[in-house]
């Protein structure tokens, strides 16, 4: 005697499962801190102004702009807050729909390649603040523009916190890669 196979039920359809909103909330705001931080050393930097007073009484106006190193950090600086303007709308883009403003792979490669060179750029501009104001102030010591790298050397930890800020999001970029392709 047969015994009637008994075909399995189908399982009922499971409900689409929403991304996840944590990694872009958190990108946005590691994004907003790098922008913040990044925005008041421009401003340190671009009204940092110091005399120096010469052995023979005379002076000399220093300002940031006659330092190689200060107009690169700067540069750098300008740079990171571009990129980091143009990127928080499409973060928040992102939280808001669930979507990628971009499609395709484009909008994650360019946010896992841009993070990269920002976050480049703002290690190697911190660098030449902090070696630029090492050097300066202790060769020019003595001629009263202590002040003036003293403001620059907190212009360039300002950086070195934008640059922090700017790797946790490249940590994040990466991993976005990596977990979706």
């Amino acid at each position: 005697m047969e015994t009637p196979t008994q075909t399995p039920t189908p399982l009922p359809p499971q409900p689409l499962v929403k991304p996840s909103k944590a990694m872009p909330t958190i990108n946005v705001t590691l994004r907003f801190f790098t922008f913040i931080f990044l925005l008041i050393a421009m401003v340190i930097y671009s009204v940092d102004k110091g005399t120096m007073v010469l052995p023979d009484a005379s002076t000399v106006g220093v300002r940031f702009s006659d330092i190689i190193a200060y107009r690169y950090v700067l540069s750098t600086i300008v740079i990171g807050l571009a990129y980091t303007l143009a990127q928080i709308p499409f973060t928040l883009y992102r939280i808001i729909t669930g979507r990628y403003l971009m499609t395709g792979r484009s909008n994650i490669l360019f946010d896992f390649y841009g993070d990269k060179f920002i976050s480049y750029l703002l290690a190697t501009g911190t660098a030449a603040g902090f070696g630029g104001t090492i050097d300066l102030r202790s060769a020019l010591s003595g001629l009263g523009v202590g002040d003036f790298f003293n403001e620059a050397g907190a212009a360039a930890s300002l950086v070195l916190i934008a640059f922090c800020f700017s790797a946790g999001s490249s940590i994040i970029s990466s991993y976005q890669l990596s977990s979706t392709y």
